[in-house]
């Protein structure tokens, strides 16, 4: 598969940018000043399809082929990078694992203000999960056996945006 702006991110203020769809199944940070690896890190069982971020930069959520979606955190309030030589962007491990879909996750949108996680997957199911509480919310049938290419939250509206291009 293609990559796509699904499978970055750039942290707020941080100079580091987030890449996943490698085969070895990691997340990786990398600093963009001078390319240097900064974190690896592996809990998928597969590859990381997408990923998406909070729109301050609290929270990152990945999907993967695995079919579970991760929500991850920094050591702080916010995914930043400080100066401490220790500190790393995100934490070592996932703050809790989202379950639900049959299929590889396709896409990925995060919203901290609605308490929201929205993920499509290959079988054409959206899921919405509860960003704090990652439970179980709605699944709603996009297009069966379609993808959904990729999924957007509206904080203002309290809307939900879909696209499939198949």
């Amino acid at each position: 598969e293609e990559s796509s702006a699904k499978c970055f991110a750039v942290l707020p203020g941080a100079r580091l940018l987030l890449s996943c769809g490698h085969w070895d199944c990691s997340l990786r940070c990398t600093s963009v000043e001078d390319g240097a690896p900064v974190q690896t890190l592996k809990q998928h069982k597969d590859v990381v399809t997408c990923m998406a971020m909070g729109a301050s930069g609290e929270v990152l959520v990945t999907g993967s082929n695995d079919t579970t979606l991760m929500v991850w955190g920094g050591g702080s309030a916010r995914l930043t990078r400080t100066k401490a030589a220790s500190h790393m962007p995100l934490q070592s491990g996932p703050r809790r694992i989202l379950y639900g879909h049959d299929e590889p996750v396709s896409c990925v949108a995060v919203s901290s203000d609605m308490d929201m996680v929205a993920s499509g997957a290959a079988d054409g199911t959206i899921i919405i999960h509860s960003l704090r509480r990652g439970r179980h919310l709605y699944t709603v049938q996009h297009t069966p056996h379609s993808a959904p290419d990729h999924i957007a939250l509206s904080d203002a509206a309290a809307r939900m945006l879909v696209y499939s291009h198949g």
